[in-house]
């Protein structure tokens, strides 16, 4: 993705059933274009985006292929909000959903079940944002 800060790169990485189009991203905004992808997304985290959309609208171009991770499993989203902090998160995965007021250190990795759009994302990794943040 080309933007105003430099480029920001994104990996397909499935479907989910319920939320649709996984990547994960790369976490950091690179002045040039990268041309090689080897460790890019190691320390990168998982989200929801429509990425077929955005590839037939132009909002990101395809560079490349590189093997990817499975999607992820188990997914957390925002349970009750009050006075606009989350008061209790659902961790839910193939086993059914968990509600909890507090996360462990494992469950503020998770992936949140939340689709962003184009600008949203590009605030999230120009922002410097990560999973375990969202508590």
């Amino acid at each position: 993705i080309r933007s105003q800060n430099g480029f920001i790169y994104i990996q397909y990485i499935g479907k989910h059933l319920e939320y649709g189009d996984v990547i994960r991203i790369c976490p950091k905004v690179f002045e040039q274009e990268l041309s090689q992808f080897d460790n890019a997304f190691d320390s990168g985290y998982d989200a929801l985006y429509p990425l077929n959309a955005a590839l037939r609208y132009g909002l990101v171009t395809l560079v490349g292929h590189q093997p990817w991770t499975a999607c992820p499993k188990k997914w957390r989203r925002r349970g009750a909000i009050i006075d606009g902090r989350v008061k209790n998160w659902i961790i839910q995965d193939e086993s059914g959903e968990v509600s909890k007021e507090v996360l462990s250190e494992e469950e503020r990795q998770l992936p949140i079940a939340s689709i962003w759009n184009h600008d949203f994302l590009l605030g999230r990794v120009i922002g410097n944002w990560r999973p375990e943040l969202e508590i």
